[in-house]
């Protein structure tokens, strides 16, 4: 008679599923996304926060081919219902008298004759900074750390085959060590570290205690000396790739913004708020960089006959089409700060905020002038929201800052 797999030992299960290390496959990425959406459509309503995690969410990293992902479920989740939900997907619920809801596991992929098809890995837990995603990050950052991490695998695969939990245990001390590493800090990188928003977000991050490492790319020297900061300095933002290997980090913000009259001609405003943004999308894409938080406009709409504000709106679209990690759009009203350069309209703006800024309450609060100091600290907390919150208006960047 067939055992279930929850009857299996130990020694059977490392038997029948034995530890496979495989190089890294482009497909694992996709093959996460469409199950992603399969888990929405089963249990969408209770998920606060749905990531790729483990090995094969890293790019170039040997690992077992199994997707595993990490579900973050509301507290007010009705758990049983959840385990219906995901069974009728395909999954089989693991319980864990250790780990009782909301930490559930689930599998698919998995029968008691050996492996079907592609497996699956779900991790179901209430928010929190969990360390998997850290892991994650810190591996994408540092190649140098995943080939470490890839090796010492392929060793322990080889000598414990068949020992799963062996196989993990030996993992331990390496994954500790780099978690105290990766939690020492972020890197953040500042695009436009010059312009209003820009300086104003690198001294917030300065003052973070999260980030040890800041980097501001711009095209003149940024007035500021911190041992935690670096100026990559670039004539033109073309020259982007030839810095590739110095742009690795946690989280790119991208404060690029001109206007028409300094720009001098509607298409070198287009090259400047539109085509860098884009690169620096495609940029960070390609680095697989978790977070990019832009900087665009109130109003922005690529339908809208205002040719500022359908600049900003077909940027909004190309990068939501060529990014797809954890986007965050922030559209602020009239900014309010000490720019370097003289923009009368803005002044005049300014002016009439400061009379008449109590008014712009309730629907009208997002048209209200904002500091661009709050604009910076808002980016900075807006990274924290779940993927599918990306537009931040002027109302809700000042709620951020309350």
């Amino acid at each position: 008679m067939t055992k279930e797999l929850n009857e299996l030992t130990a020694e059977e299960l490392g038997k029948l599923f034995p530890i496979n290390i495989v190089g890294y496959k482009p497909e694992w990425k996709d093959l996460y996304h469409l199950e992603e959406q399969k888990i929405r459509e089963a249990i969408g309503k209770n998920i606060f926060k749905i990531q790729h995690i483990g090995s094969t969410a890293v790019p170039g990293l040997s690992a077992k081919p199994t997707i595993d992902i990490l579900v973050e479920i509301y507290e007010e989740t009705n758990n049983e219902l959840l385990i219906s939900n995901l069974k009728e997907t395909g999954y089989q619920y693991t319980q864990k008298p250790e780990n009782p809801p909301p930490h559930m596991m689930f599998m698919k992929g998995y029968t008691p004759e050996g492996l079907t098809g592609q497996t699956y890995h779900i991790h179901v837990r209430y928010p929190c900074d969990w360390d998997e995603p850290v892991f994650r990050d810190y591996l994408i950052k540092n190649p140098e750390k995943a080939r470490e991490y890839e090796n010492l695998k392929k060793k322990l695969a080889e000598k414990y085959r068949n020992d799963r939990e062996e196989y993990t245990n030996k993992k331990t001390n390496f994954i500790k060590e780099t978690m105290t590493e990766a939690r020492n800090g972020k890197t953040a990188i500042v695009f436009g570290s010059t312009g209003l928003v820009g300086r104003e977000l690198v001294n917030e991050l300065l003052l973070q205690s999260g980030f040890n490492k800041i980097k501001a790319v711009a095209r003149r020297e940024v007035p500021v000396s911190d041992p935690r900061l670096e100026i990559i300095l670039l004539e033109n933002y073309s020259q982007l790739t030839e810095f590739k290997d110095k742009l690795n980090a946690d989280i790119y913000f991208c404060c690029i913004g001109t206007t028409i009259k300094i720009a001098g001609t509607k298409e070198k405003f287009r090259q400047v708020d539109l085509e860098i943004p884009e690169r620096i999308a495609l940029l960070a894409e390609s680095l697989s960089v978790p977070n990019l938080v832009i900087i665009s406009s109130i109003g922005a709409s690529d339908h809208s006959s205002n040719f500022y504000l359908k600049i900003k709106g077909e940027m909004e679209k190309s990068v939501r089409e060529v990014y797809k990690g954890n986007l965050k759009i922030v559209r602020p009203s009239l900014l309010m700060g000490n720019r370097e350069e003289f923009r009368f309209g803005e002044k005049v703006s300014i002016v009439f905020m400061n009379m008449f800024g109590r008014l712009f309450a309730g629907p009208l609060k997002k048209y209200k002038g904002i500091k661009a100091r709050d604009v910076a600290k808002a980016m900075i907390k807006a990274v924290q929201f779940p993927a599918e919150k990306v537009i931040f208006d002027s109302g809700e960047l000042q709620d951020l800052v309350k």
